[in-house]
């Protein structure tokens, strides 16, 4: 046991301890980690049966552990991997910045590198418990954070035996790379002899046969958990007689001593999939604090229950083996079962109202609601779940204040998951509709997610069906004078004239948004709408209206703020399309410097969405002003900042950008990947301010290559073919400097 903590640690070493239910796993971990070194910092995680559908639990609680104990902020962490860690995880909410949710795989390098950040300060051990529990996205996790990690760390790993096990292949692929050093040990439960020794040495003044031996190994199979029972019944003077005959009657008999009221509280905490903390424990149970304090004593004492405070001195109350917890909720009926998750769930649901958004409660709510047949319910918070998801992902200045973004957290899920999602949420309702009558809640969550589904079909340029899902929402919110879904249905509209640059449209759909909103006292709905009602005088050509309006805006969240809480993504979002006029009119140092200011103004709060665009955005400014070194600059942060968020769906002036840059340093291969992902973004969204810098970049790129080569054959147009689509839809836009800057283009030949 020594061995698995003693020095030297010149590499991350991986303790990985498997074996069945029972056999001691965590027992061997708690004994190992008391021979670590002095100082240690030792933080654990683990997930529960049932959690698996529930992404990053585990992680999210072994981030409540370090943040608890450890200043983050004396730390030399980066924010851009802070942002990615808080977007995702509530327990990081007090000291979060705010980002596009990443996927697992960049989440694993962000808390790989603060592991590392750790470990400079003292020796870490981490214990991630039953990991045949952990949902893909952890072990997602799990594996990029091994390939990352630099630091020498102790790992302990508890896992149930398993042919087939995911997690013990990631530690042994990571050994055998050399990321770490990697000690197997199965447990096994005691043999026929072990049984026997086990047994003379805790019973001494017990004079027990060979046969007596043989009953209690085939009673118990050997586990010295259940051992350990049979034992404490024979040291108390009772006959083996008395023993139990099998592995069930061994729990009961382990309870046989208990009172109902004790095991009235059993069977309540059996609900929860892990843990229970000590307040919602007592609302669930309805118990005093006296007599719940007494209750968890007397089942402590008789080694059913164990206490666990957390880093943050919450205490939490737990089944000291999840065996027992598993026989406690296996012997409810199937009515009693949902009658407990359904009182839980309303608890959650009480809970979550109280607090800011925690999408990992809401989580958990969803799955006592499913327990519980309560479909109702779950389709209710399901839809709130994916539609804060689908705000956070893919929306780009979601109408929500610093505080908020700052603890905002996110499902993780790819655009893949999402439309499963949608299809799963449809499907639940059919089903509801079909075993049900028709009610007005189920008729307003049918609308609600009609609104939603053809939001997210509108971000992604399915305009047809997109269109004509929010239609009927607005139809049907109207006819019921739904204020919330009327609201949340213009907003759809509104991003899809902005993404089809349609100004007519913008502007009805604006102002009848800006209406909708005064009624209903929203001022910063309001100042939405005023920014929404400038761009459609952008897209029209109306710089000076448009500017008036912007203004207004920022005014309007400026009035916000001094009043309620500040919204700076939203006044950066109003001076970013401020800089969009000035560009567009040829003020090309004034639109560098707003840009800027967008840039300076998110960084100071702390806030990192949106900063892609504005870096983007200024890097155009730069191309235009033939600006090299502020181009290059802006596009490397614009760069960085994609790669660490995935915001690549409200961008496709990077791509352009990025494919200009590269053909001029002669990487053919990286500029046609680029103008790829461009066309497929632009082509499916139509945006014309995107497609035409799309078709410019492609002018230039298409006169300056080598004849015969890679850009050269995928390019099949002529440069002026390029130039003239772009004149055409400058034109259109009424954007005369980029008219001018593209004339002036075609004078390009023979290379960059």
């Amino acid at each position: 046991m020594r061995a698995c903590t003693e020095p030297p640690f010149d590499r991350c070493r991986a303790i990985f301890v498997s074996g069945e239910a029972g056999v001691g796993k965590s027992l061997f971990v708690s004994r190992a980690l008391g021979q670590a070194p002095p100082g240690t910092l030792v933080v654990t995680c683990g997930a529960a049966r049932g959690e698996e559908r529930h992404p990053l639990l585990p992680w999210n609680d072994l981030l409540e552990g370090v943040a608890a104990r450890i200043d983050l902020d004396g730390l030399d962490f980066p924010p851009a991997h802070r942002s990615l860690l808080a977007e995702s995880f509530p327990a990081l909410a007090a000291t979060a910045t705010s980002c596009h949710p990443a996927g697992p795989f960049r989440l694993g390098a962000a808390m790989a590198r603060l592991f590392d950040l750790l470990a400079r300060f003292c020796p870490v051990a981490i214990v991630f418990e039953d990991l045949q529990w952990f949902d893909g996205d952890s072990l997602d996790l799990l594996e990029s954070f091994l390939a990352h990690r630099r630091a020498p760390l102790l790992l302990f790993v508890t896992t149930r035996h398993s042919r087939s096990c995911r997690g013990r292949d990631l530690f042994r692929s990571a050994a055998r790379v050399g990321r770490c050093e990697l000690k197997e040990i199965a447990l096994a439960p005691f043999s026929r002899g072990e049984t026997e020794s086990f047994c003379r040495l805790c019973l001494p003044g017990r004079d027990l046969a060979g046969a007596d031996f043989d009953r209690l190994y085939g009673q118990t199979d050997g586990l010295p958990l259940f051992l350990s029972g049979v034992i404490r019944l024979l040291a108390a003077g009772r006959s083996l007689d008395e023993a139990p005959s099998s592995l069930a009657e061994t729990y009961e008999r382990l309870l046989a001593d208990f009172s109902d009221e004790d095991r009235f509280l059993l069977e309540r905490l059996s609900v929860f999939s892990t843990r229970a903390e000590w307040g919602l424990l007592r609302r669930f149970s309805g118990l005093s604090e006296a007599v719940l304090t007494e209750r968890v004593e007397r089942l402590r004492t008789g080694a059913i229950l164990a206490e666990r405070l957390d880093e943050g001195e919450r205490l939490h109350i737990e089944f000291s083996h999840v065996a027992v917890r598993d026989h406690i909720y296996r012997s409810l009926s199937e009515a009693r079962r949902r009658l407990l998750h359904g009182e839980l769930a309303h608890l959650l649901m009480e809970e979550l109202g109280e607090r800011r958004w925690n999408d990992l409660l809401c989580s958990r709510i969803i799955g006592h609601c499913r327990r519980a047949a309560l479909a109702t319910e779950e389709l209710d918070y399901s839809i709130r779940r994916l539609k804060l998801h689908i705000h956070l992902n893919y929306e780009l200045f979601p109408l929500l204040s610093d505080d908020v973004l700052r603890g905002a957290s996110a499902p993780l899920e790819g655009r893949k998951d999402t439309r499963e999602q949608l299809a799963g949420l449809e499907e639940l309702l059919r089903r509801l509709r079909r075993e049900g009558t028709p009610s007005a809640r189920l008729e307003r969550l049918e609308a609600s997610f009609r609104a939603l589904s053809g939001g997210y079909r509108l971000w992604w340029g399915d305009y047809v069906q997109g269109k004509l899902l929010v239609a009927k929402a607005l139809e049907e919110a109207r006819r019921r004078r739904d204020g919330t879904l009327e609201l949340e249905a213009l907003q759809h509209l509104c991003y899809y004239a902005i993404q089809t640059e349609e100004p007519s449209l913008l502007e009805r759909h604006s102002r009848s948004l800006l209406e909708s909103a005064g009624k209903a006292r929203l001022e910063a709905l309001r100042g939405v709408a005023l920014r929404f009602l400038g761009m459609a005088r952008l897209f029209r050509g109306e710089y000076d209206g448009a500017e008036r309006a912007l203004e207004a805006s920022i005014d309007r969240f400026r009035a916000v703020e001094a009043l309620d809480e500040p919204y700076t993504l939203q006044t950066a979002a109003a001076r970013n399309y401020l800089a969009d006029s000035a560009h567009r009119r040829g003020r090309l140092d004034e639109a560098l410097d707003l840009y800027g200011a967008c840039v300076g103004q998110c960084r100071d709060e702390g806030l990192f969405r949106g900063l892609c665009l504005f870096h983007s955005n200024a890097a155009h400014v730069a191309f235009d002003l033939g600006d090299d070194e502020a181009f290059l600059r802006h596009l490397e942060a614009a760069r960085s900042l994609q790669e660490e968020s995935e915001a690549w769906r409200g961008n496709g002036i990077l791509f352009s950008l990025l494919a200009w840059d590269a053909a001029r340093e002669g990487e053919e291969e990286r500029a046609l990947t680029a103008l790829r992902r461009g066309d497929a973004l632009v082509e499916a969204l139509g945006k014309r301010f995107w497609l035409a810098l799309q078709l410019e970049v492609k002018g230039r790129i298409k006169a300056g290559v080598r004849r015969g080569g890679l850009l050269d054959e995928a390019l099949t147009e002529t440069p002026e073919t390029y130039r003239r689509g772009a004149l055409s839809l400058y034109r259109a836009m009424a954007v005369r400097h980029k008219a001018k800057a593209v004339t002036e283009a075609a004078g390009m030949r023979g290379g960059f």
